[in-house]
């Protein structure tokens, strides 16, 4: 296996940045999956690594954002240029509490590899294999593209999910996660810490510094250069138009709108759940997913605002769950509103009492 596991670098997230581009701040995720706690910081890039080192020593394992942010707007509506295209090739595990095996891994790697090459070959592009703790990743670098508005930022995730797909299925090989241009990934050369018990160094694979860290930069750029052919096809993209149905027409508030007039609902979406007493982020996304189905939005328009929600769990996980999800949410939601009407009632009892008994 060509990718190196044991020794650790700073010049492996030293390449990690500059090959997501220059930008005055860099979204850094952190999670420390022994207590759940997560701290998100907008980062110069020169505070990136100091603060990663310190988080990684504190058990936290570290994500930076893929493509350029607005800042403290973690959204898709919040993208405002394209930096990169990335996959994720996890290892096959039943067990994410245990770390893969030798075999699982070269399996993974076998389809990361598989990927790589369809990309590289159809559009003579260049990408940097990475070990990520319990898979891989593939990073290609972009010529930085600007996103000027919210519309367009929402067309050029379809594009971008649409096109991974599309890729996954040339290399025949199933992907599960979602490949939205808000995605955060780990900084390769720090500490995957998801399982405490057995951190693992992340690296970038050594033949990329086969000549040194100079040239591996210049790779960086050259790369850049040379992937505008993949950037055009990822644009280019065709997006299919859904047929209109009676049963997608919905009379309904506008999001935007009902983010400032609902709080409660403002805090779900931007992932502040905490405060509202849920014990679990599953628990919290139920509740978001419920009183999305409660403003009377349909199942397409729900699945298009979840993957804008902070939370975070609903971008991680398969089509098949988030169907799954949607679907108990909305079997839920009637008692969810008969108990709000049972309560309106009572309190409209007591208030008539108090108002005879004056």
């Amino acid at each position: 296996m060509n990718v190196e596991r044991n020794k650790g670098s700073s010049e492996h997230a030293k390449l990690h940045i500059v090959l997501l581009g220059l930008r005055e701040r860099y979204h850094i995720v952190a999670k420390n999956h022994q207590t759940s706690d997560v701290k998100n910081a907008w980062l110069k890039e020169s505070e990136i690594i100091p603060w990663v080192q310190t988080k990684n020593k504190e058990s936290y394992t570290c994500w930076i954002s893929l493509n350029d942010k607005e800042f403290g707007n973690d959204v898709i509506e919040g993208v405002k240029a394209l930096s990169v295209f990335w996959f994720d090739i996890d290892s096959d595990r039943k067990d994410k509490t245990i770390i893969a095996t030798e075999d699982q891994l070269k399996e993974a790697l076998e389809k990361t590899q598989k990927i790589k090459g369809v990309i590289e070959n159809e559009y003579a592009a260049i990408g940097f294999l990475a070990y990520s703790g319990n898979g891989f990743h593939i990073h290609f670098p972009l010529p930085r593209f600007e996103l000027p508005d919210v519309s367009f930022r929402r067309e050029v995730n379809k594009k971008m999910r649409i096109f991974a797909k599309a890729i996954a299925s040339k290399a025949n090989v199933k992907i599960d996660h979602t490949y939205d241009i808000r995605r955060v990934t780990t900084l390769i050369g720090s500490w995957n810490l998801k399982i405490p018990d057995h951190p693992l160094q992340t690296k970038w694979d050594r033949e990329i510094f086969d000549k040194g860290y100079e040239e591996a930069l210049k790779l960086v750029q050259k790369a850049r250069e040379q992937n505008k052919g993949l950037l055009d096809a990822i644009l280019n993209t065709n997006i299919a138009k859904t047929p209109a149905t009676t049963t997608q027409t919905k009379n309904h508030f506008n999001f935007d709108k009902l983010l400032k007039k609902d709080e409660k609902l403002n805090d779900l979406y931007m992932g502040n759940w905490k405060k509202h007493s849920y014990k679990s982020r599953s628990e919290a996304e139920e509740a978001l997913l419920v009183k999305l189905i409660g403003y009377d939005f349909s199942d397409s328009e729900i699945m298009e605002i979840m993957q804008g929600s902070q939370i975070g769990k609903w971008q991680e996980r398969p089509d098949s769950y988030r169907e799954h999800s949607l679907e108990k949410a909305r079997e839920y939601e009637p008692k969810v509103r008969d108990h709000m009407l049972k309560r309106l009632r009572r309190q409209r009892r007591k208030f008539e009492e108090a108002v005879e008994a004056l």
